[in-house]
């Protein structure tokens, strides 16, 4: 199976960061003399012994227990749409799909637009199945604009290995129905292919609370975060 090569060089960026620092001074005079404290004289006056007071009633002391904080608390992360995730039946929308595409069109230097849905399944025995369901792509390069619909299914074997997700032994069965500026054409060869093209190689993928994250990779080499929801 074709897979998509890299085309985008990513763009370093550059950060900087400004440190300023302050000092302090010392003790001594302007003329950087000691100031010697002034001088006192002793009184010659007698002094007068004040009669004596009765000692103030004194009270037990009190103590407090000192005061606890609660413990601070993390908030546990919320479990996974299903129990046997990546295992599942699942749905791709056409919004969630259309980030995907719009990293290839933007690296490829045109436009695509998606429609429809497709069903993704990845049973327990290891196979996985693509059905596109009124599945549509709309593409413009170089001012020609064309239009594929797409019916059948892509199916194969999947692995698991750590966060990633593998797709071996595809077969892929769809059907596409293309036209170029308007005009119905027999797709064939490399035409069909690319709008047939199964976007599920070697993608990172996480299981969340809302469905399975799958980071399809892009043209850039990157990978695209999609949702797919429980069916």
């Amino acid at each position: 199976m074709r897979r998509w090569s890299p085309r985008l060089a990513a763009l370093p960026i550059a950060a900087a960061l400004l440190l300023a620092a302050c000092g302090g001074g010392d003790d001594e005079s302007s003329d950087g003399s000691s100031i010697e404290p002034a001088a006192t004289s002793a009184s010659t006056e007698p002094v007068a012994t004040p009669a004596p007071t009765e000692p103030a009633p004194t009270s037990s002391p009190t103590t407090e227990a000192p005061a606890t904080s609660a413990a601070p608390t993390t908030a546990p992360a919320p479990p996974p749409a299903t129990a046997s995730c990546p295992q599942g039946t699942w749905i791709g929308s056409s919004a969630e799909l259309q980030k995907f595409y719009d990293a290839i069109g933007a690296a490829s230097g045109g436009t695509i637009t998606v429609r429809g849905q497709v069903l993704l399944e990845l049973t327990p025995d290891g196979t996985v199945r693509w059905t596109p369901q009124d599945w549509g792509i709309t593409a413009t390069f170089a001012g020609v604009a064309s239009d594929a619909s797409l019916t059948g299914t892509i199916s194969g074997t999947y692995t698991v290995d750590g966060d990633m997700l593998t797709t071996t032994n595809v077969d892929n069965q769809l059907e596409v129905q293309v036209t170029v500026n308007g005009v119905a054409i027999d797709a064939q060869g490399a035409l069909a292919e690319a709008f047939a093209e199964f976007p599920i190689n070697d993608s990172t993928y996480a299981c969340t609370a809302d469905g399975l994250v799958l980071g399809l990779r892009n043209v850039s080499d990157g990978f695209t975060d999609v949702l797919f929801v429980p069916a």
